[in-house]
C-alpha cells in the first residue's frame, strides 16, 4: 500500500488581524531624543515607521514610545537585510551625531525606503490590509499567481514588486487615517480630485508607477501625511 503524502498547505492570505490597527498600535510615540528632536528631522522618522511597518520591515515585537538613534538603526538593519538598501545608509546614521548631520542621514534613509521593494515582506503585509479578491485586480495579475508569489513558489517580477511597493507606499500615507476597511473602500470610490474617478480605476491596464494615473493616486493619499519638510 502505497504510503499517503500529507497534503500540501495552501500559504495564509490573511497575516495579522489588522494591518492598519498593527501598524499604528506599534507606533505610539511619547518622546523624542536628540539628535532626531527637531520637528522636520521627528517628521521624516515617523513617516520612516509608518513606511517600515506598510513594508512588514517594522522590527519590533512592541510599541514603538520612544523615537530615537537606535529605533532607526534597527530599521535601516531590517531594510538592509530584506530591502537591499546599502549598508552606507545605516553608517550614516551611526556618525550623525548632531541634528544637523542626523537631517541627511534621515533623509536618505527615507528616499531609500521610497525606492527600495521588498517584495519578500509587503506580499504578507499588503494581503493582509486588501485581501487578494482587491490587491490582486489592483497589480493586474490573477488571485492564483498572487498566491504562488506569496508562497515563494515563483519569483515576483519586477514590474510586480513596484506596483507592490507603490500600494504599501499608498497604505503608509493611509494608515495614519484610515482602518483597514476605510483603506479598501478608499480605493474603491470615486474621488473630486481624480475626476470623478476612484484610485482603482487610475490603476488600469499595464500600469506602471510613474505613470500619470499612478501619480495622481499617489500624491491624492500622499496628500494625508502633511508637509515633510521637502
Amino acid at each position: 500500500m502505497a504510503a499517503c503524502r500529507p497534503e500540501r498547505q495552501e500559504p495564509k492570505l490573511v497575516g495579522r488581524k489588522s494591518g492598519t490597527i498593527w501598524v499604528m498600535s506599534m507606533i505610539q510615540l511619547e518622546s523624542v531624543s536628540p539628535p532626531l528632536n527637531r520637528p522636520r528631522v521627528a517628521a521624516l522618522a515617523v513617516r520612516i515607521l509608518s513606511v517600515a511597518g506598510a513594508m512588514g520591515l517594522l522590527p519590533a515585537r512592541e510599541p514603538i514610545r520612544r523615537l530615537d538613534r537606535g529605533v532607526l538603526e534597527r530599521v535601516a538593519r531590517s531594510a538592509a537585510s530584506s530591502a537591499g538598501i546599502g549598508r552606507d545608509v545605516l553608517a550614516d546614521l551611526r556618525r550623525a551625531d548632531r541634528p544637523d548631520r542626523m537631517e541627511p542621514a534621515v533623509r536618505r534613509l527615507y528616499e531609500a525606503r521610497e525606492r527600495s521593494p521588498a517584495p519578500s515582506t509587503e506580499w504578507r503585509s499588503l494581503v493582509a490590509v486588501l485581501g487578494p479578491d482587491l490587491l490582486a485586480p489592483l497589480l493586474r495579475i490573477s488571485v492564483s499567481s498572487l498566491r504562488r508569489y506569496l508562497a515563494r513558489s515563483r519569483r515576483t517580477p519586477d514590474v510586480i514588486a513596484d506596483r507592490l511597493h507603490f500600494l504599501a507606499l499608498v497604505f503608509a500615507d493611509l494608515a495614519g487615517s484610515y482602518n483597514d476597511f476605510g483603506v479598501r473602500r478608499w480605493f474603491e470610490r470615486p474621488r473630486v480630485l481624480l475626476d470623478g474617478k476612484s484610485p482603482t480605476q487610475l490603476l488600469k491596464g499595464d500600469w506602471r508607477v510613474d505613470d500619470a494615473g499612478p501619480t495622481r493616486v499617489r500624491e491624492l493619499a500622499y496628500a494625508l501625511t502633511g508637509p515633510l519638510g521637502t
